[in-house]
């Protein structure tokens, strides 16, 4: 501050540096001439500070911190996106108002709604069940910008050969959507869920495309059968 006020006093150009490293922040003051052209040094310094980073890690002692933060954020848009898709649900009249209604919903198989709602007419709910467990289970979609990190690339690559590996199957059961595939296993009691198998590779990694397919041509079968509810302006907002 004195120098800043000594600086102005004075009338001087002058030109602030700074570099700043991962425990200190290094600073220079120098004055400049007419043409903006530094010509001598009036002050500099350097501020020393304990180290943000574990001794032992060199990770950040904010790590934690900031992983959980991220962990809550998370859930929190998952909880907010849920609420929403309900209270559109529920103003299209795809699922009842009643609270109570609905949990008893919920006794209806959405494996066998989604495969039945391809070949024959859904009751509203029943469409609105099979909707809400499409957006449970809405499948994966990579956020990464680029490919730099080894780690990164090296487990997408396995989501990656999961998810081809799943549309072969789906193909090969001559099944047209991933939730009539689902709906098969599920009858036979096999596993629906993603998981690890035991040498580290995927299973039943659904992609995000996967299930946008799934809702097309479930909507394109049911809207026939009910035309007045399921509109554009229903499948728009459902759908994003």
């Amino acid at each position: 501050a004195d120098v800043n006020r000594g600086l102005k006093m004075a009338k001087i150009k002058y030109r602030l540096a700074l570099d700043m490293g991962a425990n200190s922040l290094g600073w220079c003051v120098y004055r400049l001439d007419g043409n903006d052209e530094p010509v001598a040094i009036r002050r500099m310094g350097a501020r020393i500070f304990s180290d943000g980073r574990d001794p032992k890690t060199l990770a950040s002692r904010a790590a934690d911190r900031r992983l959980a933060r991220q962990m809550r954020r998370r859930r929190d848009r998952v909880l907010k996106r849920r609420h929403r898709l309900i209270e559109g649900l529920i103003r299209f009249g795809l699922m009842p108002s009643d609270e109570l209604a609905r949990k008893a919903l919920q006794g209806s198989d959405p494996y066998v709604l989604r495969a039945l709602g391809l070949e024959q007419a859904l009751t509203p709910h029943e469409i609105g069940r099979a909707i809400y467990h499409l957006a449970r289970k809405r499948g994966f979609r990579s956020s990464r910008k680029d490919g730099r990190d080894p780690e990164s690339e090296k487990e997408t690559g396995k989501v990656h050969a999961a998810i081809a590996a799943l549309k072969s199957r789906i193909a090969d059961a001559g099944c047209r959507t991933v939730g009539e595939y689902l709906a098969r296993q599920h009858a036979e009691r096999l596993p629906v869920r993603a998981r690890r198998s035991s040498d580290g590779q995927y299973v039943l990694y659904l992609q995000r495309g996967m299930v946008a397919e799934e809702f097309d041509a479930l909507w394109a079968a049911q809207r026939p059968h009910h035309p007045a509810l399921l509109t554009d302006e229903a499948r728009d907002y459902l759908r994003d």
